[in-house]
């Protein structure tokens, strides 16, 4: 069909090691072939694989630079290369996105050092100059720059080793750059709150899911006297007093098993015995996932604040004096007497005392003798009803008795 009818022909492989890559033939010579033939042909084909080779390997170096440079932009990282002579420098297009520059940018040394910010220049430029260049080290810095194109302040992190030649003398240094920005804000956020947790006057633990200590900060070491090796690995029970309830951990323990938070007083002992109480709260710690990983405790004692409204509560209802009910107190209790009297009709007995001629001894003998007098006989009251009665002192020398549950009938 318009070909001409195949005569002669010869075929010769491209081989690889022992496997065949290619078949090359020529036909229809007039002649019949002979060995020079083959051998050409046979260079031919060799030379037409080693081409095809070479492309595809330029196609996959170009692909695998593509990537690269696309990755280096995805990552906020750029590649450069520094003639140490000339004192210039090329760069991919990576780092011209995170200087912020255009492909026009003069790129030289000097402009390189206009790139960092202001109070970091002199250190980078003591770091390439000294430590890279004098002293052969590789470049290692982190550093600021201002961005070109908005001015903005960015975290760099620059690698680079040098190359040399045949006298030992530095030629050439290739490396890296990349904006850490998002990094450093990351970290000195993790440090703000690493500080806040550490310097915290609260005592903050955080234990497993096991409720192992993995972490106490100083506070804890403080306020319990205990040293972090001593409790590391340890469960907070260490610190129990035996005064806390078991219906406190119960409702702890539940409210943890299940994901929420748990606030409350627990009354615990120190490493030398004394006890203090403290308000915890605690919660569950989750990872990335919302899976709960820890629990975190904080602790703050509030032993000082509890004997203080303990004081306090001392104050507004009992008299300093004798120890003895005031009169606020005895009439809270006497409208509760009067409250079961009604619901039970159990009979109950008021009875007002006061000392005679107490005040010709207070003038006589000073006031001194007269509070113990006061004293003695709020004691000899208390010592003559039952512990369930209430003796209050109302004032001056007058005491009152309340006794309740006397029975159904006055007779009683």
């Amino acid at each position: 069909e318009g070909h001409a009818s195949l005569v002669r022909l010869i075929s010769v492989p491209v081989m690889d090691g022992d496997k065949v890559r290619m078949m090359m033939g020529v036909g229809n010579k007039a002649e019949v072939y002979d060995d020079f033939d083959v051998e050409t042909t046979r260079l031919i084909a060799d030379s037409l694989w080693r081409l095809a080779c070479k492309r595809r390997a330029e196609m996959r170096t170009q692909a695998s630079e593509k990537s690269l440079a696309n990755a280096q932009i995805l990552v906020g990282m750029g590649s450069y290369e520094l003639d140490i002579a000339a004192q210039r420098w090329e760069c991919s297009a990576g780092l011209d996105q995170v200087f912020g520059i255009s492909a026009d940018y003069e790129r030289t040394v000097s402009s390189w050092l206009a790139l960092v910010h202001s109070d970091d220049r002199a250190m980078a430029e003591n770091h390439l100059r000294g430590h890279v260049v004098d002293q052969r080290q590789s470049f290692s810095l982190e550093y600021r720059i201002i961005r070109q194109t908005d001015k903005a302040m960015r975290w760099v992190f620059g690698l680079g080793n040098l190359t040399f030649d045949d006298q030992g003398q530095p030629v050439s240094m290739h490396g890296t750059i990349q904006d850490i920005t998002e990094r450093k804000a990351a970290q000195q956020q993790l440090l703000q709150l690493s500080q806040a947790v550490e310097q915290s006057s609260d005592s903050i633990v955080i234990t497993d899911l096991d409720a192992n200590i993995h972490y106490v900060n100083d506070a804890f070491v403080k306020n319990t006297g205990y040293t972090r090796e001593e409790v590391i690995g340890k469960n907070p029970r260490v610190l129990q007093s035996g005064h806390t309830s078991a219906k406190t951990y119960n409702e702890m323990w539940q409210a943890l098993s299940s994901g929420q938070s748990w606030r409350g007083e627990l009354y615990n002992r120190r490493k030398d015995g004394s006890k203090y109480t403290e308000l915890a709260l605690i919660s569950p710690m989750r990872n990335a996932q919302g899976v709960v990983t820890h629990y975190v405790a904080a602790k703050m004692d509030i032993t000082d604040l509890r004997a203080a409204a303990e004081q306090i509560d001392t104050l507004a209802f009992y008299d300093p004096l004798t120890g003895l009910p005031n009169r606020r107190l005895l009439m809270d209790r006497l409208q509760h007497a009067l409250a079961m009297t009604g619901r039970n009709q159990d009979k109950g007995v008021l009875i007002m005392i006061d000392l005679d001629h107490f005040k010709n001894l207070n003038d006589t003998l000073g006031h001194e003798q007269g509070d113990q007098l006061l004293q003695l006989a709020a004691q000899r009251l208390r010592e003559s009803v039952r512990e369930t009665d209430t003796v209050a002192r109302l004032g001056g020398d007058e005491f009152m008795v309340l006794a309740e549950g006397l029975g159904k009938n006055e007779h009683d």
